[in-house]
């Protein structure tokens, strides 16, 4: 049965079938057999042109879909350096968070600097370690902390240019300095 055609089962109804069946019967049973046979064929016709339909309209819908796709053309994949994605966004967000400097800010941090860069070197000395020992605590530097040595940086780069020019003086050097224009002062007072 396994080796049986499946259109076997289907009963054959050409020409020659029907009149072979039909040939031995009665004009009445003959006429209903065929009215019978022509309302089954209509049947297998109607679902024959339903699934010629269905197969047009999905023949119709894959033609489409190729069409699209033709239209349709991927971007080129590109290698992704994973490593240029994190510093591309950290230098954007970097530039995003940046604060906004004020002109005010700024010339009340040029002031600052030129406070620092007056003072002894002892107590610039002194600044610079107690920033080192604050940062090895916390573990961390702050912004201010930041700052404060970008000042100190400009304070001994002005106090290097004094001591370059001959400008900057020693306390010694000043009250020696000092004594001799009172001296000098003193005499011509004195006259």
């Amino acid at each position: 049965m396994a080796d049986e055609n499946p259109d076997e089962n289907i009963e054959d109804f050409s020409d020659e079938n029907i009149e072979k069946e039909v040939k031995h019967l009665s004009p009445e049973e003959k006429l209903k057999k065929l009215k019978e046979q022509m309302e089954n064929e209509r049947d297998e016709l109607k679902k024959t042109e339903k699934l010629i339909f269905e197969e047009q309209k999905e023949i119709s819908r894959q033609d489409n879909i190729k069409k699209q796709l033709e239209r349709i053309s991927l971007p080129k994949q590109e290698k992704i350096d994973i490593k240029k994605l994190f510093v591309d966004d950290l230098e954007e967000r970097v530039e995003r968070e940046k604060p906004e400097i004020t002109e005010e800010e700024v010339n009340a941090m040029q002031q600052y600097q030129m406070q620092i860069s007056r003072e002894p070197i002892e107590e610039i000395y002194n600044r610079v370690l107690d920033i080192k020992s604050q940062v090895i605590e916390s573990g961390y530097m702050s912004q201010s902390q930041i700052q404060e040595l970008d000042s100190i940086g400009y304070a001994i780069q002005y106090k290097q240019r004094d001591i370059e020019t001959g400008e900057y003086k020693t306390a010694t050097e000043r009250i020696n300095e000092i004594m001799g224009s009172t001296k000098s002062i003193l005499n011509y007072l004195r006259k």
